[in-house]
């Protein structure tokens, strides 16, 4: 979940924003998006609130223009600028996991970790939440440790959460190996991606409305009521593991916009792509330089299309706010012979996690 930086902390506003009959103010945040933030107020009475709605609204514009105005290292009025390359890192897991460093200009601006799902030996699998009093940490702990110790090639954070505790719940639909955690739909995030018992990964845009089910042989538009309700049951039947966030890009087209947010932090997607011979590839695309969405799904999709001439199923954003994990395990390393690490790594608390097994 991302942090925004404190509001009372520009002074100017802090006159302002405390005028007599304010008890406090108080900053709340969720982790909706990186992109949205929330403030709530509270007065001694509705007179003071009226009093003093001009003078807030006037102070919120205020900053909403030194914001959008402000110098960020990575504007979005230099997109067309950018020129995106790769150094090959490693190779692990019996080639089926490569580590790439990325340049954008020939600056360092990231890693990619690409997951070749040819030999079927590599598998994704998701927590996405607490189960029965054991926390993610606790449950990927089992996991890993049940019978034969199981081969990690990564791990990494998954969806957003509603706050910083392990027992806070996902944002949207979240069903947890049938077990269903949010029924709560999110009309600003049209990602829903499956995670499947035998580890693979679908990815649909909701938008579209023709989620196709094979088993119950049609299709479901998720944004409405009852077939959201069909499609969580055949979530429960089939024992998937869901959960939903922000479509980037969608059969090679970007899903963000450039009158979004630009709000810069680091970002990283979770993308499924194929190459000229039909290989699927899962791919971690992580920024550790600060990008507003918008300019982090274009860079990455001009990676994907242009520099490794791919075909881009779909990517979906991915949480690097307070639980910004990421951790590469054996041979997968980085360029400096380290492994992959994020910017956090707090398991403890996670909220949830995704992880790949190597067979």
């Amino acid at each position: 979940m991302n942090q925004m930086q404190p509001l009372l902390a520009f002074p100017i506003l802090n006159t302002v924003l405390n005028p007599p009959g304010f008890v406090e103010i108080q900053h709340l945040y969720t982790s909706r998006s990186p992109e949205t933030r929330y403030l709530v107020y509270y007065t001694k009475n509705s007179f003071y609130m009226k009093q003093y709605y001009y003078w807030l609204l006037t102070s919120l514009a205020l900053f909403s223009f030194s914001e959008r105005s402000g110098h960020t290292p990575d504007s979005d009025f230099e997109l067309s600028n950018y020129n995106v390359g790769e150094r090959s890192c490693s190779s692990a897991f019996g080639g089926d996991v490569n580590t790439y460093t990325i340049t954008d200009n020939g600056r360092h601006i990231g890693k990619s970790l690409w997951i070749s799902r040819t030999s079927g030996r590599t598998k994704a699998k998701y927590f996405a939440h607490r189960q029965r009093g054991s926390n993610v940490h606790d449950r990927y702990t089992s996991w890993r440790t049940d019978g034969e110790a199981k081969t990690v090639v990564l791990k990494s954070s998954g969806a957003y959460a509603t706050g910083f505790e392990d027992s806070d719940l996902p944002v949207g639909i979240t069903v947890d190996n049938g077990s269903v955690v949010n029924r709560r739909y999110e009309d600003d995030m049209d990602g829903l991606v499956i995670v499947y018992a035998t580890g693979g990964i679908a990815i649909s845009n909701i938008e579209d409305g023709d989620l196709r089910l094979a088993s119950l042989d049609r299709e479901v538009d998720v944004s409405q009521y009852g077939d959201r309700n069909a499609f969580i049951r055949w979530a429960q039947s089939e024992n998937a593991t869901v959960f939903q966030t922000h479509l980037t890009i969608y059969k090679n087209e970007l899903k963000v916009y450039p009158n979004a947010s630009r709000e810069t932090a680091r970002r990283k997607f979770l993308v499924l792509a194929r190459d000229s011979s039909g290989e699927l590839f899962h791919v971690i695309f992580y920024l550790t330089r600060e990008y507003s969405l918008y300019r982090a799904a274009s860079l990455t999709l001009d990676y994907l299309a242009n520099t490794k001439q791919m075909d881009v199923i779909a990517a979906v954003n991915l949480d690097t706010g307070g639980f910004d994990i990421l951790n590469t395990g054996g041979d997968a390393k980085d360029c400096n012979d380290r492994r992959v690490w994020g910017s956090s790594n707090n398991y403890e608390d996670m909220t949830n996690l995704l992880t790949y097994e190597y067979e």
